[in-house]
């Protein structure tokens, strides 16, 4: 099994009925570079915020430094 910098499993938010992530997985290798794009609206800030641990997900969840 490799070491996972970042592993995202089955994210998902809500605010009322708008669904931000829905079942969002990433896994994210040493070295490795990542862009994060999408139309307004469609996510990355809410994504990016639930890895940083300023956001609660309704399900799943986020490891740093996997193993």
């Amino acid at each position: 099994m490799t070491s996972q910098l970042l592993r995202v499993d089955k994210a998902s938010k809500a605010y009322g009925a708008t669904i931000a992530l829905d079942s969002v997985d990433l896994d994210v290798e040493p070295g490795s570079i990542v862009g994060l794009i999408g139309e307004n609206g469609c996510g990355k800030s809410t994504f990016l915020k639930a890895v940083a641990g300023l956001v609660r997900l309704d399900s799943g969840e986020v490891r740093v430094c996997a193993n």
